[in-house]
C-alpha cells in the first residue's frame, strides 16, 4: 500500500523481483489489506476510512480487477480497520466494534455483505 494521495496498491513477485500488477485504491485512508487464504492466492480485499474493496488478480496476475463492497441496508458505511478471511469468507472490522461478514455465494468469494454481528469485550 503506498502513502501517496490515492493510497496506491501494487503487488510484487518477490522472488522474481517485479511488478505483477498495481491500482489506485481510493483517496481514503486506507487501513488494511488481506489475501485469500494462505498462499497468497489471486483475491484481496483492502478496507480503510468509507470503503472495503474486494480484487481480483485478472489476465494471468497483470490487472487488478476490482469490485465496491456492497454493504447495503445490514450495516453502514464507516471506518473499516482490519480484514481477515476465513476459508471463501471475509471478515471486516469495523470502527464501531462489529464484524462485518462477506459469506461466499455458490462456493465464490463475494462481496456482498451477509451479516454483521457486534463484538462483546470480556474484562476479566
Amino acid at each position: 500500500m503506498g502513502a501517496d494521495d490515492d493510497h496506491s496498491l501494487a503487488i510484487y513477485d518477490w522472488q522474481d523481483n517485479h511488478l505483477l500488477a498495481s491500482a489506485k485504491v481510493s483517496k481514503r485512508k486506507v487501513m488494511d489489506v488481506a489475501f485469500i487464504g494462505t498462499g497468497g492466492g489471486d483475491r484481496l480485499v483492502t478496507v480503510g476510512i468509507k470503503h472495503v474493496g474486494f480484487w481480483q488478480l485478472h489476465r494471468g496476475g497483470r490487472h487488478l480487477r476490482y469490485e465496491k463492497g456492497l454493504i447495503s441496508t445490514k450495516g453502514k458505511l464507516q471506518a473499516f480497520l482490519c480484514a481477515a478471511w476465513v476459508d471463501d469468507t471475509c471478515v471486516v472490522g469495523s470502527g464501531d466494534g462489529h464484524l462485518y461478514v462477506f459469506a461466499p455465494v455458490d462456493g465464490k468469494p463475494s462481496r456482498q455483505l451477509t451479516v454483521t454481528r457486534k463484538v462483546i469485550h470480556l474484562y476479566i
